[in-house]
């Protein structure tokens, strides 16, 4: 065991890679740790010898590895989280241009044009297939020019894109860091809230969790309130919705 990790990237390469990784502040805000800080810097450091690891692998992982492999599901996981904004935030633009008119249409709205669109103009082709790459992209099916028009219109203005934006970020780091612990422990993610690491005992996908988000928050940060409630209810939703892999 060392006191550094080891040396991942040259100067000029860790400067580009963490650049990738720092996005615009959102509900987890911008990543700010370094992979090579010095060890028991991060939160999860501190667990990572005492994670359940599997114990099916042909090789045990060391310490140092265990403790890197805990920092890259963190990273993993935030860098899911960031996906997850950016799609719904290109989402939220899409629809406010379908309600108050897209600038690459000259301001015109899209349903309104399609219910005009001719064989004769050749614009009509052009919006024709516009159309046709935003119901794609926000998953409607329907025939006709006037039904694809009438579906647009009424996705866009849709009660539930009115309200504030709904927070995705946080959703999808403890998917991230959920699939992550099945593989690396072979155990289910607990998700009763009371599920706290008791004295001498392993810890629990809960505690990690609570860790994982305080990295990802840059460190020495307690977990917003309601995050346990949150943890829970995440793991609850894949389990009930099958998108998971140990059931």
């Amino acid at each position: 065991m060392t006191d550094q990790p080891p040396a991942l990237w040259t100067d000029a390469e860790k400067r580009r890679s963490l650049a990738a990784y720092v996005g615009a502040a959102g509900e987890l805000g911008a990543f700010v740790r370094r992979l090579d800080e010095p060890w028991r810097s991060w939160t999860v450091d501190l667990m990572a010898d005492e994670l359940p690891w599997r114990t099916d692998a042909r090789e045990p992982l060391s310490l140092d590895e265990r403790r890197l492999a805990a920092r890259l599901a963190v990273l993993s996981a935030w860098d899911a989280a960031r996906t997850a904004e950016d799609k719904r935030r290109g989402r939220r633009e899409l629809l406010l241009n379908l309600r108050r008119g897209d600038p690459l249409l000259g301001g015109a709205r899209l349903p309104d044009l399609l219910e005009t669109a001719s064989d004769s103009d050749p614009r009509g082709l052009m919006v024709r297939e516009f159309a046709r790459q935003t119901a794609q992209r926000l998953r409607i099916k329907a025939g006709t020019d006037a039904e694809l028009a009438a579906a647009l219109r009424e996705v866009a203005m849709g009660r539930r894109y009115q309200g504030r934006a709904v927070k995705v970020e946080t959703t999808a780091f403890i998917e991230r860091l959920a699939g992550w612990w099945w593989h690396a422990t072979g155990r289910r993610p607990e998700r009763q809230m009371n599920a706290i690491r008791h004295e001498g005992g392993p810890v629990t996908f809960v505690a990690f969790a609570l860790a994982a988000l305080s990295d990802a928050n840059g460190g020495g940060h307690a977990p917003a309130p309601g995050a346990m409630s949150r943890i829970r209810r995440v793991v609850e939703a894949m389990e009930r919705e099958k998108r998971v892999p140990w059931a």
